[in-house]
Parts: C-alpha cells; structure tokens; sequence
C-alpha cells in the first residue's frame, strides 16, 4: 500500500447532481489533493458500473488518489482497484479481507462505539463513523452521532478514523479537532458549483491539522 488511508475522502455522487460524472468528480478531487475516492452509484447495473470504475482508476493513478469502491466487493477485485468500503449490511470484513488479500484497504462503517470497535477487531483499516451532523445525502434511521460522540470513539481506536455525514466548509475544521483522521464528503463537492474547488479547500482544512 502506499499510504495510510487517512485525509479527504471524496465520494462520487451522480444521484445528488447529474452535471459531473463520476470519472469527472474524480479528476476534479484527485486534482485537489484528495486521498481516496470513492466510487458509490446505487442506480447502474454491474455491467454499467465496471466501465466507469476502470476509468477512475485510470484517472486516480495519475493524482495519485486511492480509488474504493462501496460496497461492490465483486466488482473492486474485477477492476483491481486499491480496495472497498463496506456497510454494517454488506459482506463481513474477515471474509473479504480473505478474497482481496492484505494489500487492499477495507474501510468499515460505524455508527457508535460498539460497532467501529468492531469493525478494528475485524480487521479493517479504517472505520467511516457517522453521520455526524445532519444530511440529506443518504438517508439514516438514526439521529446526527455529533463531534461529542466522535471524539470518544476517536480515543479508543487504534486505526484511523473517516468521520462523514453532513460536513461542509463550515464544520470539517471542527471534525478535525474533534480528532479525526480525515473525513469523507459527498454533497460538499459533488453538488458545488465547482468540484474541485470545494475540493481543494477541504484538503487545506485537512493539512493543516496533519
């Protein structure tokens, strides 16, 4: 691996907004600095989605980002990217760590402290924890987790820590000072007016608690 799967996670969101694609928004982000990029589509078929994730990663070589895919074990290992993202719902880590190998990145979803612990002793990389404040994005059955919250899970993980749902401009400072390692984004750059400028801006509010 080249690096730690820290920093700003740009997720690739067509539902939210159709004026970028998703190879589009990963130029813009891996242009930005961005650490990873996520590729999530809920409405393409497989056969639609291996394509478009084989042209990001083409595109994510060049800026250097790591590319995963949500969810879609099969097709991550099909495009051999650098790794998946998975949901409380989707195929168990131990397993996928299994078909992947240890190489790849797995990143886990939490949404309190019993579950991102979880998620560790699973042997994930990482754990996405939240939504952290409020977020039409991806609908949850659950209230905002909150940089109270965050913060506690933050000093019992030994992995890094993606804090996401709802972050802005306005408050991914105050998710860095709560202790996260980075933050993943959707709406804050795929629904700008300009992708890679929102972009840019939350990767220097990153550095600068580096």
């Amino acid at each position: 691996m080249n690096q730690v799967p820290e920093g700003v996670h740009v997720i690739t969101d067509t539902y939210i907004q159709d004026r970028f694609d998703h190879v589009e928004l990963a130029k813009y982000a891996g242009e930005a600095g961005a650490s990873v990029i996520q590729f999530r589509d809920k409405k393409l078929v497989p056969g639609e989605m291996l394509p478009v994730i084989r042209n990001m990663k083409e595109c994510c070589k060049q800026y250097k980002s790591q590319l995963l895919v949500n969810d879609r074990v099969d097709l991550a290992m099909m495009a051999d990217v650098n790794g998946v993202h998975l949901g409380q719902d989707d195929l168990p880590i131990e397993r996928v760590r299994e078909l992947v190998g240890e190489d790849k990145y797995i990143g886990g979803s939490a949404s309190n402290m019993e579950e991102a612990l979880d998620v560790e002793e699973k042997g994930a990389d990482y754990v996405g924890f939240g939504h952290i404040f409020q977020t039409t994005t991806k609908q949850k059955g659950y209230e905002p987790r909150g940089l109270e919250n965050l913060e506690r899970v933050a000093t019992k993980l030994n992995i890094p820590l993606i804090a996401i749902g709802g972050i802005t401009l306005e408050n991914a400072e105050k998710v860095m000072q709560a202790g996260a390692n980075g933050f993943a984004v959707g709406s804050a750059v795929c629904a700008s007016d300009d992708p890679e400028k929102a972009a840019r801006q939350l990767v220097e509010i990153y550095e600068r608690f580096r």
